[in-house]
């Protein structure tokens, strides 16, 4: 009987399906569960990821900006050294009134020749004279005026200028800054860094453990072609710099160091006579536009350029031969100077050239941070963890653009006629394309330094990514880079996003 109930029981109990849907429900439940955790930090990943990159990126160009502001602030010192030598021959001349003192002989020989004009019997020549006469001292006047005008100038402005000078406050400004940018753009990328990518893993509230690992903040470095941090190295040798430029001054430290003294001393000599001589010309067009158009009969014009070009020489030659020169930019390795690499490209030497560019203008910023923790962790894991960091990288290029196509007229170029040289008859037309007139030759003239996010493609790519960050900065002793140095190239080139 009681084996009876039983088996009738337990049939019973097979037969029952109440609570069947519970089961399958939590399974479901738990699945769903799984996946919504497994979708969530796959999402995680991919953001942390994106804004890992989008940081590099950002530290890349932040840096590079800096970077190509230091070298436009090269070009504009040496623009401004010179114009500074321009006004003070300007002033000086001012100051001692050459020129003026040759124009009373000038009129007085005028007003001679006007009072025999005015005694002449030929009808038309008395009133010629007597205009003569009555201008003599109206110029005289206007000499006057000009010679007070820019005296007053020199007294006010010439010892600055001259101070300036002889204290070599250019070149000093010029020395600091070489040493300084490299620092400047290494903190401008380590703050863009900072503000795209705040620290990942959140903040935990359970006292008995830290509320952040070390290496939870990003850090940034960036790295020169040779595998060296900037600032890495000293920032004084000319040929290990950061900034590609050297003092071509024979008072300097650079002189001896850099190589190639001779012609770099040279070339600055003759951008600072060519520049300064413009700059000159320039400040004397504008401001003796009087005595060029109205007041001629006094000459004073052409005798103030040949005072004020007496006055530049003496500066150049004689008072600053081997001092307050222009910094020159760096040459190629072999000693070329770098304004010929697009002679050197079109024959086909294009390596030496690419190399040029990768020991100067190339910089790869790299992005370290402590990995991103996994949610549910003992379900899923990142393989990569246990070895190294998350770390995200981008390649910047400093460089002088093109001169870009404009219309003028409405038209992108016109034809130049071309003419015989024995006949003057036209024999052709030569089409000239209008382009924007900056220039554009690779030296430290231009002030159009710009830079550009570019494909990482440096040779020692994956040295750099394969060095410890710890070994160039205490605030990364935690931090594991990846296993960089030892992937195929090929793997590398899948990992590059741009």
């Amino acid at each position: 009987m009681l084996l009876n109930n039983l088996c009738g029981r337990c049939g019973r109990l097979h037969r029952d399906e109440r609570g069947t849907i519970s089961i399958v429900t939590l399974l479901v439940l738990l699945v769903f569960t799984m996946l919504l955790v497994m979708i969530t930090n796959v999402g995680r990943h991919v953001d942390d990821k994106l804004k890992l990159q989008n940081a590099a990126d950002a530290a890349a160009v932040s840096g590079g900006v800096i970077l190509t502001r230091g070298l436009n602030g090269l070009a504009h010192t040496n623009h401004l050294l010179c114009e500074v030598f321009a006004i003070t021959a300007f002033l000086r001349e001012g100051h001692q009134r050459n020129a003026e003192q040759q124009v009373p002989d000038i009129l007085q020989a005028w007003g001679l020749a006007g009072a025999d004009l005015q005694a002449a019997t030929f009808e038309p020549f008395p009133p010629l004279g007597r205009a003569i006469v009555n201008r003599v001292p109206l110029e005289q006047q206007a000499v006057t005026a000009f010679g007070n005008e820019q005296a007053a100038a020199a007294e006010q402005f010439l010892p600055i200028f001259e101070q300036i000078l002889a204290e070599e406050l250019i070149p000093q400004f010029q020395r600091t800054l070489i040493e300084t940018v490299p620092s400047l753009a290494m903190a401008t990328a380590g703050e863009a860094v900072r503000r795209h990518a705040r620290p990942r893993n959140d903040v935990r509230t359970d006292r008995r453990r830290p509320t952040s690992q070390p290496g939870d903040t990003p850090l940034c470095i960036l790295f020169r072609s040779n595998t060296q941090a900037i600032g890495q190295s000293t920032e004084s040798h000319p040929l290990l710099r950061t900034l590609p430029a050297v003092d071509p001054s024979p008072t300097g430290s650079d002189f001896g160091a850099a190589g190639y003294d001779q012609e770099y001393f040279d070339e600055a000599l003759q951008q600072r006579s060519e520049l300064a001589n413009n700059y000159l010309d320039r400040w004397n067009d504008q401001k003796l536009s009087l005595f060029d158009d109205d007041a001629r009969m006094s000459r004073f014009g052409g005798l103030w350029r040949i005072a004020t070009r007496g006055q530049l020489d003496r500066l150049l030659i004689q008072e600053y031969p081997l001092r307050n020169l222009p910094f020159q930019i760096r040459r190629m390795i072999d000693g070329t100077h770098p304004k010929k690499m697009r002679e050197m490209q079109r024959k086909g030497r294009w390596r030496q050239v690419n190399g040029h560019l990768d020991r100067d203008y190339h910089f790869v910023a790299v992005v370290y941070r402590r990995y991103l923790e996994e949610m549910g962790p003992g379900l899923f894991e990142n393989p990569l963890s246990k070895q190294s960091d998350a770390q995200a990288f981008a390649q910047v290029q400093i460089y002088l653009p093109e001169s870009r196509y404009v219309r003028k007229n409405g038209q992108w170029f016109h034809d130049l006629p071309i003419r015989d040289r024995r006949s003057g008859q036209v024999t052709g037309y030569r089409r000239v394309i209008h382009a924007d007139n900056w220039p554009s030759d690779w030296n430290l003239d231009s002030q159009n330094w710009t830079t550009r996010i570019m494909p990482a493609s440096l040779p020692n790519l994956q040295q750099i990514l394969a060095q410890s960050p710890g070994s160039l900065t205490a605030s990364a002793a935690n931090l594991r880079p990846g296993p960089f140095g030892s992937i195929p190239q090929t793997t590398l080139d899948d990992l590059i996003t741009h």
